[in-house]
């Protein structure tokens, strides 16, 4: 019941060489789905936002020359999606901040949007 935000941590690392592909910076948004279905069974989150805007680690440049991106991944409604799609990140980043909603999770959290 409680395994699956690691699961998709998992998921989400490997998405990038699965795909053959990056998430995009700064704050890609990944789906569970067309239509998007909740992320667990004790959630009414489909999306993931991913953001990379926390200091001190935001990347990492790697001897060999590739930059490894740091994420913090932040569960959200398809309507939130939704609304980042239609108003841009930054809308739906301005809801959260007056609303003083954390990025951690909360099972029970309502959608901003």
């Amino acid at each position: 019941e409680w395994i699956w935000p690691v699961n998709w941590l998992f998921n989400l690392a490997e998405l990038p060489f699965r795909e053959g592909t990056w998430l995009g910076a700064p704050c890609p948004i990944v789906s569970n789905g067309d239509g998007p279905e909740p992320l667990g069974p004790n959630t009414a989150a489909t999306c993931w936002l991913l953001l990379s805007r926390k200091q001190p680690l935001t990347e990492f440049a790697a001897p060999d020359g590739r930059t490894v991106v740091f994420y913090t991944a932040m569960a959200i409604h398809t309507a939130e999606r939704d609304l980042a799609l239609r108003e841009g990140i930054t809308a739906l980043l301005t809801r959260f901040h007056e609303r003083k909603i954390s990025e951690h999770w909360a099972k029970d959290r309502p959608s901003v949007a």
